[in-house]
């Protein structure tokens, strides 16, 4: 049985538009996916920045103490790996963990529970500060929660600041929704 010229046509046509459709879908999803990965990165900078800016500034005025995470860093590094780290490195490990770690941490949070910004950024950040002062602290000989002193008391504000995360927040979903509405979606 022979198919017609006219249909024969239109089935090619048909699976060409579909392959070019699945390749725009698939071009459309690569760039929503950057979109949020630079959203991430944001929202991670914008809370890292305002977490330091409490730790040299206001933490000092509250608790009477700046909080140094890097020296946690440094005690680690030498634990572990025998390493003696400059307390500038430390920052910038500690500065790439807040940025970059913590704030793919909030988002994949976010994603699986389904909680706002706000509260998965509230909710990963007290994890966060039980990791440093319930975990890493003692580790590197420190006592649990730092018998939850001035410091740990400062570091619970910084770690869990809902102000950093509504703004990372805001920012996230600011560009999230150009993406969108550039693409399409």
């Amino acid at each position: 049985m022979s198919i017609p010229i006219g249909a024969e046509s239109l089935i090619i046509s048909s699976e060409i538009l579909t392959h070019e459709n699945q390749i725009i879908i698939s071009v459309a999803h690569e760039n929503l996916w950057k979109k949020q990965i630079s959203a991430i990165v944001i929202a991670g900078v914008i809370a890292e920045s305002i977490f330091d800016l409490y730790a040299w500034l206001i933490s000092p005025a509250l608790f009477g103490l700046a909080l140094q995470p890097s020296n946690l860093v440094i005690a680690i590094a030498k634990i572990t790996v025998k390493a003696d780290l400059p307390h500038s490195l430390a920052f910038i490990i500690h500065a790439l963990i807040g940025s970059i770690g913590f704030a793919t941490a909030v988002y994949i949070v976010k994603q699986v529970s389904k909680f706002s910004f706000l509260t998965a950024g509230a909710l990963t950040g007290f994890l966060l500060w039980f990791i440093a002062q319930g975990i890493l602290a003692p580790f590197i000989g420190r006592p649990f929660m730092m018998e939850f002193g001035a410091y740990t008391q400062s570091s619970f504000v910084g770690h869990d600041d809902t102000g950093s995360y509504d703004h990372a927040k805001s920012a996230a979903r600011r560009r999230q929704s150009r993406a969108c509405e550039s693409l399409n979606v």
